[in-house]
């Protein structure tokens, strides 16, 4: 419920505090005040129709709760969990190309706003919301990751352990740092049992608060979009975690650390989820997730890297919501040969270096030279733009018989290409046996005629795990 207030500015923050428990003293200071209850979720919101952009469909449908809580129905009420079986041999062959690189994956498998916070629904919602399913099937979820041979730690200790603090903001799909603190505990703990912990070196870490951390909410934003009049921000203890000492470089390098967090906008600073890691670990921590990237941007951007390519990790956390969809065979045809780096330092069987124009174009051809036996499923290509700010893949991979797969890929802007794009040739059984004739693009939309760029097909890493 909103409120309708009356009284100044400083006293607006102070009622704003959660969290931590801080009150500025100018907000002790304050003079009289009055509280009205205001506006209730209005009817549009509670209508599927209003959702009706990209931005607002994250957001479907908004239902509220208790002390200016707000939960949408689709992701924070979710009771299905995991992934299907596609899903998990994508990930069963991510997890063992990485290890076949010396890099052991954890998978931070972050808990719902309804599975950590139902108590703030409404009577009637909360017993819609079928908490003791949803809490069965994620837990679920988290053993089918470990069968898939992941390291996954157990965020269902989260469910029953007392909490002093918001886990989640009010209002906004985020942890706090609080929430993050809580569940790096947990996952630090996890680590700390894999052999090739013990090969990381201690660095020791302490962790501070430094004022507060205000937050307007997205789902507050979304409600206020829709309805028009718009919530209080929130306030939390601001935290930051620093090495606990210094320690001098004697030959001036910088190792790159041996633990990596990509991951979604929870990973990034502003909650402090990496501080808290490398507190409860007692190790340095590399965070390349990336704001605005889902649950694979940061993952996608990572593996063709210099740091990755020249010094794996020996511990690569990967955090991300259960609403992703990690059934999606296009993330693992992308993300499989970027660990091998592409085809880069391998011999190309095409290549080709084309200038585009509006329209389809085409830049691999197969039979040039005479039809090169290329089948499905077994080969990759990678195409680098000379413009990196290319974020669109769209085109056409024909075959000899006639038959064709579209092309769309879409990268976020927060995320960066260095206009490169590389992926597996499909090879479900009914392609696997295709012969390659030729890749069609079109000209990006963000792009001038002219662009050029360079295509290549190679033949890829054999998976250690069937498909």
């Amino acid at each position: 419920m909103y409120l309708r207030t009356k009284m100044n500015s400083a006293l607006r923050l102070a009622i704003t505090v959660a969290g931590f428990g801080l009150w500025s003293s100018q907000a002790n200071a304050a003079s009289d005040y009055t509280l009205e209850p205001c506006c209730d979720l209005c009817p549009e919101a509670l209508s599927s129709a209003s959702y009706d952009s990209k931005y607002l469909s994250f957001f479907r449908t908004l239902v509220p709760g208790e002390n200016d809580w707000l939960y949408r129905t689709e992701n924070d009420l979710r009771t299905e969990f995991g992934t299907d079986e596609a899903g998990y041999r994508g990930l069963k062959q991510l997890n063992a190309a990485l290890k076949a690189k010396g890099v052991d994956l954890v998978i931070v498998y972050q808990p719902t706003r309804g599975l950590m916070n139902p108590e703030n629904l409404y009577a009637g919602d909360r017993k819609n919301f079928n908490s003791a399913l949803a809490k069965n099937n994620y837990t679920h979820a988290l053993e089918s990751f470990r069968s898939a041979g992941i390291h996954t730690p157990d965020l269902s200790r989260l469910f029953d352990a007392p909490f002093s603090q918001d886990y989640f903001f009010r209002g906004d799909h985020h942890w706090t740092p609080y929430g993050a603190a809580r569940t790096a505990e947990i996952v630090a703990e996890s680590i700390k049992t894999l052999p090739s912990f013990s090969e990381i070196p201690s660095v020791r870490f302490v962790t501070k608060q430094e004022g507060l951390l205000g937050k307007r909410g997205t789902l507050h934003k979304a409600a206020a979009q829709i309805c028009g009049h718009g919530y209080a921000d929130q306030y939390v203890g601001k935290l930051v975690t620093e090495p606990a000492e210094e320690t001098d470089n004697l030959f001036g390098d910088e190792q790159t650390p041996q633990v990596v967090l990509v991951g979604t906008s929870n990973s990034e600073s502003t909650y402090n989820f990496d501080g808290a890691l490398k507190q409860y670990l007692s190790a340095d921590i590399l965070n390349v997730a990336a704001t605005g990237g889902g649950y694979d941007g940061a993952m996608l951007q990572y593996l063709p890297s210099e740091d990755f390519q020249q010094t794996p990790p020996k511990i690569l956390i990967w955090e991300f919501e259960p609403h992703y969809n990690l059934s999606q065979s296009m993330f693992f045809r992308r993300a499989l040969p970027l660990i091998e780096n592409g085809c880069e330092n391998k011999e190309a069987l095409l290549t080709q270096t084309s200038p585009l124009k509006a329209g389809k174009n085409q830049v691999l051809f197969n039979g040039a030279n005479g039809v090169l036996p290329i089948s499905s499923g077994k080969y990759v290509i990678d195409l680098k733009y000379d413009n990196p700010e290319a974020r669109q893949l769209k085109g056409i991979v024909w075959y000899m018989n006639g038959r064709k797969e579209n092309l769309n890929i879409d990268v976020s802007s927060y995320i960066t290409t260095q206009g490169r794009f590389v992926f597996e040739l499909r090879d479900d059984a009914e392609w696997k046996n295709l012969t390659f004739l030729s890749l069609e693009l079109e000209l990006p939309e963000n792009l001038p005629e002219g662009t050029k760029v360079n295509a290549k097909l190679c033949s890829g890493t054999e998976h250690l795990v069937a498909k």
